[in-house]
């Protein structure tokens, strides 16, 4: 994504390239160094203006077929489990609100991290967000983006 500003004469005044992390991740996986997940999944950053929210890209939604409950289970590595509630925008977007805020701070999250947040549906505990960080200091294939 390109952003920037423009004088009156439509000339370029200033530009600065910011790269988007897709919602699948593939630059991460490219390297070798962590597998695809085989269930549904999403790559995202904690968000700065939207620390207790969890934006659930459509793409995913949409690719898989998924039928996003109301409210939603959100593992961390530990086990560790917070409920989310899902909040639907007018435009069509999609939130887990509540327990991102806590799971990302107990687990030291900074906003150059990558949390890989995959969709698991087992049998009795039906569908839930297994999330997984690649700390930005242990990847440099991810770094600065």
């Amino acid at each position: 994504m390109l952003t920037g500003s423009f004088d009156l004469d439509g000339h370029k005044a200033r530009a600065k390239a910011r790269k988007r992390l897709g919602p699948y991740g593939f630059d991460i996986f490219k390297s070798g160094k962590h597998s695809q997940p085989k269930n549904p999944y999403f790559v995202t950053k904690l968000r700065a203006k939207r620390m207790n929210e969890l934006f659930v890209p459509a793409d995913v939604v949409r690719d898989h077929n998924l039928n996003l409950p109301s409210e939603i289970i959100l593992r961390d590595p530990q086990g560790r489990a917070w409920t989310a509630k899902l909040r639907h925008w007018s435009d069509g977007r999609r939130w887990y609100c509540g327990g991102w805020r806590k799971l990302c701070r107990l687990n030291l999250v900074i906003e150059k991290d990558t949390c890989i947040c995959e969709f698991v549906k087992r049998r009795n505990q039906g569908l839930f967000i297994k999330v997984t960080f690649i700390r930005v200091e242990d990847d440099a294939s991810i770094q600065n983006k």
